[in-house]
């Protein structure tokens, strides 16, 4: 399969570059022939929820368009690492005709037909769960890490007796506010924003009272 091609990579951190990801995968492009048409770049953590992840909404927003054949990552952790969202993300391209390369195991998402590839489809949300369980496995050596501190009497997190503001709240997830505002649902915004759907529910009260 031919086509217009956009380049997606992703860093978990602005200390890390992405240089290595684009250069392979701009190699993969030249050698099967596939127009790079644009290289959509993000510095931000795939799983952290309620953080603006304006590369995958560029990426969303050129494939509602029309505007691309095939997406190139160089692993699915790329895309993220909560596998609801990362399968919804593999159905709702294999639906607009969109292929998704993944380079670590140099697979297609879509066959020569066009139709999905089952064995990529099962790799791809396998491959969806390792990187939530790798970050589980992350938030669990941060939790350890900090009960360790607390029972040394180290104090984390805010001042004792400081309670968050619904103006705080709100100014936190100010991407749902814009995305409710706009007239987005309450499931759709969950998803887009990488927030739970009782986040939503409570911002959109808030926003009501205000």
């Amino acid at each position: 399969m031919s086509g217009k091609a956009i380049i997606f990579v992703r860093v978990s951190s602005q200390e890390q570059d992405y240089d290595r990801q684009v250069s392979d995968l701009l190699r993969v492009a030249e050698a099967k022939g596939w127009s790079v048409v644009e290289v959509i770049s993000e510095k931000v953590s795939g799983y952290k929820r309620g953080v603006k992840r304006e590369g995958l909404e560029r990426l969303l927003d050129l494939v509602e368009k029309g505007k691309v054949q095939k997406v190139l990552v160089s692993e699915v952790s790329r895309i993220g690492r909560v596998p609801s969202q990362t399968v919804r993300i593999l159905e709702d391209f294999t639906a607009k005709g969109v292929s998704i390369y993944v380079h670590n195991v140099a697979l297609e998402t879509l066959a020569e037909n066009g139709k999905l590839n089952p064995a990529a489809s099962m790799m791809f949300t396998l491959f969806a769960e390792f990187a939530r369980a790798e970050s589980v496995q992350l938030s669990e050596r941060v939790k350890s890490g900090m009960e360790q501190a607390r029972r040394k009497g180290t104090h984390l997190g805010r001042a004792a007796g400081s309670v968050e503001t619904d103006k705080a709240f709100l100014a936190k997830y100010g991407q749902v506010v814009a995305k409710l505002a706009k007239g987005f649902s309450i499931r759709d915004t969950a998803w887009l924003c990488f927030v739970s759907k009782n986040t939503v529910l409570k911002v959109r009260k808030l926003v009501a009272q205000k």
